[in-house]
């Protein structure tokens, strides 16, 4: 039979340390059991907040078996007022249909003839109390399908869109409805989720005393109707500042993006703001905000809505000029607020949809991902730091005094979100879509695109893997930015003499940057579309001064001999075109392996 980790490495995806602490769960508590100590992982990895003791969660695993009528294991979260129900594969390819089974199985459980003549004795056991969690509409349903090995696109896409949809049924003759989130999560997605839930853990949670306006009419606040509890009101501009004084980044943690600084937005409420007639009517002027929460209480009495775990997913330019400009807010200077109770459950969806309402860029919702907490600790931890931005504009949510601080650690080793998507999407092989068309990437439109978002940002690449193709796209910028500045010099001293070169050096940065790295996959015998391995990127970062020159002339070399035969051939009208054209790159590449034979 040989040894059951290696029989698992065989078609399962993850690192060492992964595979070692369920190695140590199948032995403590499933005598060696590779595949219930998966299910165990993921079960824990989900439930990183809550921190349960492995016992316990060992007892909720009990369901996996004959009988356990598609569900592997459970847990009532009732700090989040949620039911976690879960599927694990633990290898193979999650597909389409596993999913739409796995929402057929939650949606199974409601059937209790079914449940306790099909069931398991471990799930009948139980049954009776999740079947009242089951029919209380104050719980969602959080379902989970675990996966050791790889995810079909239209899996995800699935849980995503259809499978994520409001569950409706009928018991006892009353309709009932329920909030289903599903998601399919492999490896690199639960190590990402359980990361994102510890270090909010680590943070002081924001709970929020918010003072309602008093109008001519009364308290300005009513519930929403819904399926959900939500509130509206009118609240103090000045309560608002306060609250992002004291908690700073803590209440953005769901936003795409960060304050964007003197844009035409801000600079629209900062003249309203600064204006004393018009600044009466900001709440009329102005979009308000949209916050989540864990819980909301309205206390009339009080005219106050306490506010658990208070996030702002849509008017963080609003919320951050209020506090730069709270010497012109006076008490009589309000906004308005939507305050939507369910964290867990509508803080991802209502941040996409009230941000699409305001022109945010899909690398801005796409950083909304936990894989990107992943990446930021990874880079934090190179020797020296870099400073990996998901979140645009956050250093302006810093002090002075750390923004400071920021700056003596980091220096100018920063990177965006989108400049690590763009760069690496160039780096392995494909530079028209990195010059073109990068939405694709953050859309995770089609196949390709969801590929390269899956190679970039959720595969378990080392901080140097990425770092890579940043200091080579940077080189690369530098070295044409010098060129053109040195062409443009010999323009005017030659009285305007034409320079091909001064026209098509711009345009061939991202394909230089693929060359590169198609030159160095070359030697490391490594095929486009791929990283380079962990150790290889390391060792070529430390001898970047060494080699870059010498991979920057053959990439320059190529470009020069395409456009020259294009040119020759008077095929060149349009160097956009020219460089939109996928088999004119192929051709650089294969002449750049050539030339390093």
């Amino acid at each position: 039979m040989g040894n059951p980790m290696t029989r698992l490495r065989e078609d399962a995806m993850w690192s060492d340390p992964v595979g070692e602490e369920i190695q140590d769960i199948a032995n403590r508590y499933y005598s060696g059991h590779i595949e219930r100590a998966f299910l165990h992982w993921a079960l824990k990895s989900v439930l990183a907040d809550v921190n349960p003791d492995d016992n316990e969660l060992a007892e909720h695993t009990a369901l996996d078996g004959a009988g356990d009528l598609g569900i592997d294991a459970y847990w009532v979260d009732e700090l989040n007022r949620r039911i976690i129900l879960i599927q694990a594969q633990h290898s193979g390819r999650i597909l389409r249909q596993k999913a739409v089974d796995f929402r057929g199985s939650i949606e199974a459980l409601i059937n209790q003839d079914y449940v306790r003549s099909q069931g398991n004795a471990a799930l009948r056991e139980i049954y009776p109390d999740l079947f009242e969690f089951l029919l209380d509409e104050s719980y969602s349903i959080y379902g989970v399908l675990a996966c050791g090995g790889r995810v079909a696109p239209s899996a995800r896409n699935y849980t995503q869109n259809i499978g994520s949809q409001i569950w409706q049924f009928d018991f006892e003759g009353a309709p009932r409805r329920k909030d289903v989130r599903l998601e399919v999560l492999d490896v690199e997605g639960l190590v990402s989720v359980r990361q994102r839930l510890i270090d909010v853990t680590r943070q002081p949670v924001p709970n929020v005393d918010l003072p309602i306006a008093t109008t001519q009419e009364g308290l300005s606040c009513h519930p929403m109707k819904g399926d959900f509890r939500a509130f509206q009101a009118t609240v103090p501009t000045q309560a608002i500042a306060e609250v992002y004084e004291r908690f700073r980044s803590g209440i953005f943690r769901f936003n795409p993006r960060g304050p964007l600084g003197a844009n035409k937005v801000n600079k629209e409420i900062e003249r309203t703001l600064q204006d004393e007639i018009m600044k009466r009517h900001f709440h009329l002027l102005n979009n308000g905000l949209t916050i989540v929460c864990d819980s909301v209480e309205y206390d009339p009495q009080a005219a106050i809505l306490h506010i658990r775990n208070f996030q702002v997913v849509n008017g963080c330019q609003t919320v951050f000029t209020l506090f730069m400009l709270r010497q012109h807010i006076t008490e009589n200077v309000l906004v308005g607020t939507r305050v939507v109770e369910g964290l867990q459950n509508w803080a991802p969806q209502l941040a996409k949809a009230t941000n699409y309402q305001t022109l945010v860029r899909p690398e801005q919702l796409a950083s909304l991902g936990a894989e990107h907490d992943r990446i930021k600790s990874l880079f934090d931890r190179l020797s020296p730091p870099w400073f990996y931005e998901k979140q645009q504009g956050f250093t302006r949510f810093l002090a002075e005094t750390a923004r400071r601080s920021h700056r003596a650690r980091y220096g100018r080793r920063e990177v965006t979100t989108t400049e690590l998507g763009q760069l690496a999407v160039a780096f392995l092989g494909y530079p028209v879509l990195a010059k073109y068309d990068l939405k694709v990437l953050f859309e995770r439109a089609e196949d390709r695109g969801d590929q390269l978002y899956r190679a970039i940002f959720i595969a378990t690449n080392s901080a140097e893997q990425l770092l890579l193709p940043i200091q080579v796209g940077r080189r690369v910028y530098s070295s044409v930015k010098q060129r053109v500045s040195e062409l443009r010099e010999q323009a005017r001293e030659n009285e305007g003499e034409p320079f091909s070169e001064l026209d098509w050096l711009p345009y061939a940065r991202m394909h230089m940057i693929a060359l590169i790295g198609e030159y160095l996959r070359h030697k490391s015998s490594v095929l486009r579309g791929n990283f380079l391995s962990p150790d290889e990127s390391r060792r070529l970062l430390g001898t970047i001064d060494d080699w870059f020159n010498e991979a920057y002339i053959k990439a320059y070399n190529a470009v020069e001999f395409y456009i020259e035969v294009d040119r020759r051939a008077e095929r060149l009208v349009n160097l956009r075109e020219f460089f939109r054209a996928e088999e004119t790159f192929i051709a650089m590449a294969d002449r750049v392996r050539r030339a390093r034979r």
